[in-house]
């Protein structure tokens, strides 16, 4: 794993010699690998955190609120959080939507969601 290699390819960017252009392209090319590295980590880490949320088991979501620690210190700190907020307002508002559909979406029907009501 590359951890300096922004640094390698601005120090490599100053030599000049016959191999100076296939040096940089490596330095890039490790940064690159680094970078999916570390994308394909994230997204295992959410399928796990959506996996929990299926389950609805604490200890899952637990889990894998502990996993994505690391990505919280990269700048993606309320990721965690602001996701299962949203998906519990979800699990809330999905009730009162219902709620509202039958209040308002009555055509002279007798039974609310029977389109063959007039026949």
């Amino acid at each position: 794993m590359v951890i300096g290699a922004k640094e390698e390819r601005t120090r490599r960017e100053g030599q000049q010699g016959s191999g100076d252009k296939e040096r940089r392209h490596t330095a890039i090319w490790e940064e690159d690998a680094w970078r999916e590295e570390r994308r394909r980590r994230a997204i295992r880490r959410e399928g796990t955190r959506r996996e929990g949320e299926k389950a609805r088991g604490e200890k899952e979501r637990r889990h894998a609120a502990i996993g994505e620690e690391d990505e919280r210190r990269e700048g993606r700190m309320h990721t965690v959080i602001k996701r299962e907020g949203a998906w519990r307002e979800r699990e809330q508002t999905r009730g009162d939507k219902e709620i509202r559909k039958r209040a308002h979406g009555d055509r002279g029907r007798s039974v609310h969601g029977d389109r063959c009501g007039e026949e």
